[in-house]
């Protein structure tokens, strides 16, 4: 591979991570130390968050004007398709709102560049033997979109996979053309359609960031998935960064994911689906093992955005962990120090809320243990039927976001009638309030193992 390109990348992520914590304190001499060793006041951690959105969120003016003369860019979005500015405006900070404002109107955007990221990646894959000609896929129908990302059915050299680009109305007329299809654009109101609001300068420039900003996800996740290889993890193909769009391509789950699974074996019993004890075992190891492999790599990896989404089904019903595009890539001593003074921590607000652990919504330092926490939230997925916190705050998890941020800690109801004794214990270790006193995923597979050695008894305790 490229270990230039590699260790620029981890550099930038740990230099993001200091400027959103310094941000989140209002730390304004730490703040300024940080920007005097590097110009890149504007650069983001893989959620999209910058120093600027920590600043205005948390209502800092001091740190604010120092990030803003430091030329951050207020028009920036996050993975949430949010400013700074929205930052501000919703948590009420005037004054904050008021100096972004100001800013948007007298500078001109900026965007980080992606094309020397691009450019390591297209040689590492001519190197590493995983380049693929865009001429040798035919593409299929879309079959799902998210804010930056269109994901589609395909056939290469024969083969059903599944290939993943930057959401682009443009691109995807272009592509539907090719494929004899009409061209028909994802969002779902494009900017000339009658009603839809007039395009401003800004619009558009924040537009622009936003495609840079989608392409330097989608890059982040090909280096990922390039250099990780491992059974319960949906297998990597090949990607092609030499056409427009650029694109990675997986293995093809015929299965589904595990929330499509869940809710269709619901449909044809006309109630929550409760999945058997042993099933339940099953794919809850082959997402420990996934997990296990990922935090021990020599250059740790953290999901971030564990979720039954990101959990696909073969035919057969095996399980394996998709979606690195949140991933975050730390140093080599995090496995063996998670949890301990002076491991290696991020701070963010990352992944989806009714999975995310309480720290990451926080903006708090976290370790690997955020992956634990949505892990015993998946578990109880498994076994009830249902969503996590639904009791809580029923099909609204921002509920759940703000109980977190007033402080408080609501976790799933884990009556006798859930699991069996030993899953139900290993939920509860894995949402501890303290990620400290989390298993690591090593000891999560050890006792899935235990478990699984026993007598089955159903996945309702009998």
């Amino acid at each position: 591979g490229d270990p230039l390109a590699r260790s620029e990348m981890t550099e930038d992520m740990e230099l993001a991570t200091k400027l959103c914590h310094a941000a989140a304190m209002g730390d304004l001499h730490r703040l300024q130390a940080l920007l005097a060793a590097s110009p890149m006041a504007d650069l983001a951690d893989y959620d999209g968050r910058t120093a600027l959105h920590v600043a205005a969120a948390r209502g800092h003016v001091e740190a604010t004007k120092m990030l803003l003369k430091a030329q951050a860019n207020p028009l920036r979005k996050d993975n949430f398709g949010l400013t700074a500015l929205d930052e501000a405006t919703r948590s009420a900070h005037q004054e904050v709102a008021e100096l972004i404002a100001e800013n948007v109107k007298a500078r001109p955007a900026q965007r980080q560049s992606t094309a020397q990221r691009q450019k390591s990646l297209l040689r590492a894959s001519a190197q590493e033997h995983w380049a693929v000609e865009a001429s040798e896929l035919q593409l299929g129908n879309c079959i799902s979109t998210t804010v930056k990302s269109a994901v589609y059915l395909a056939s290469w050299r024969g083969t059903k996979v599944v290939v993943k680009m930057v959401k682009d109305d443009r691109l995807t007329m272009k592509l539907n053309a090719s494929a004899g299809k009409p061209p028909t654009a994802i969002h779902d109101t494009a900017p000339h359609e009658p009603g839809a609001p007039e395009v401003t300068r800004e619009d558009s420039e924040a537009d622009n960031e936003e495609w840079e900003l989608a392409k330097d996800e989608l890059l982040h996740e090909i280096r990922t998935l390039s250099t990780i290889r491992h059974p319960d993890l949906v297998l990597f193909l090949g990607a092609c960064l030499d056409s427009t769009p650029c694109f990675f391509m997986v293995e093809y789950m015929e299965g589904g994911d595990l929330e499509m699974y869940m809710h269709g074996q619901a449909k044809k019993i006309g109630r929550l689906y409760e999945a058997p004890l042993q099933k339940v075992l099953k794919w809850a190891s082959s997402v420990a093992r996934a997990l296990a492999f990922l935090h021990g790599c020599r250059q740790s990896v953290i999901h971030r955005d564990l979720k039954p989404m990101n959990l696909l089904l073969t035919k057969t019903l095996d399980m394996k962990v998709t979606d690195f595009g949140l991933s975050k890539i730390i140093n080599r001593q995090l496995g063996k120090s998670a949890g301990k003074a002076g491991a290696p921590k991020m701070t963010g607000g990352v992944g989806t809320w009714r999975y995310m652990a309480p720290e990451v919504v926080r903006h708090e330092e976290y370790t690997d243990r955020i992956d634990i926490f949505s892990f015993g939230l998946i578990i109880y997925f498994m076994c009830t039927g249902r969503q996590p916190f639904y009791e809580y705050c029923g099909q609204d998890p921002e509920q759940v976001l703000l109980a977190y941020l007033r402080g408080e800690e609501p976790r799933p109801p884990l009556p006798d009638s859930v699991a069996t004794k030993s899953l139900r214990r290993l939920m509860n270790d894995c949402w501890h309030v303290l990620p400290a006193q989390r298993p690591s995923a090593e000891e999560c597979t050890d006792r899935l193992a235990a478990m699984s050695a026993e007598k089955s008894e159903g996945c309702r305790a009998m």
